[in-house]
């Protein structure tokens, strides 16, 4: 597969990477809102929450992007080694997981440095389950897309 080729498919994993981190980013604003974590004493109606809720979902947007060219990355070298047929869901879950949870961990442990911040045990767990769920079924869904998903009981080759 020619360079321009690897490339293109990158930019397109990370786009739709993108896009579904933006849609759980928004689904996760939502929630903050609703269920805290910050004081939203400002929040008078829906415009209000509109102003919280779309830079929130484009940052999670940005990271699922990032996540995204990442694991393009990881497929295309593992495609160099084998066909993309040769990756079980199983083993793409965990590294989509894994590869979900990184930026937002790093995230975590520089606002833990801020002493005014207030971390709560409820947001540090939903903003590392969500985060951790997207990686894991955006990686899913590419593996599908390359044509790859195989039984989860099926040997790599």
């Amino acid at each position: 597969m020619s360079l321009s080729r690897r490339l293109r498919a990158a930019v397109v994993v990370a786009a739709l990477w993108g896009v579904a981190w933006t849609i759980g980013g928004a689904v996760l604003g939502l929630y903050r809102v609703r269920h805290g974590g910050i004081a939203f004493d400002w929040v008078q109606g829906g415009r209000d929450v509109l102003r919280f809720v779309i830079p929130f979902a484009a940052a999670w947007g940005g990271i699922g992007a990032a996540n995204g060219l990442a694991f393009a990355g990881v497929l295309a070298a593992l495609g160099r080694r084998s066909a993309p047929r040769g990756v079980t869901a199983g083993p793409a879950a965990r590294w989509g997981a894994l590869g979900g949870l990184a930026l937002p961990t790093i995230f975590i442990a520089f606002i833990a440095l801020d002493s005014a911040a207030e971390l709560r045990p409820a947001g540090v767990v939903a903003l590392l389950g969500g985060s951790a769920a997207l990686g894991a079924v955006c990686a899913l869904g590419t593996l599908a897309l390359a044509g790859g998903a195989s039984r989860p009981g099926a040997q790599a080759t």
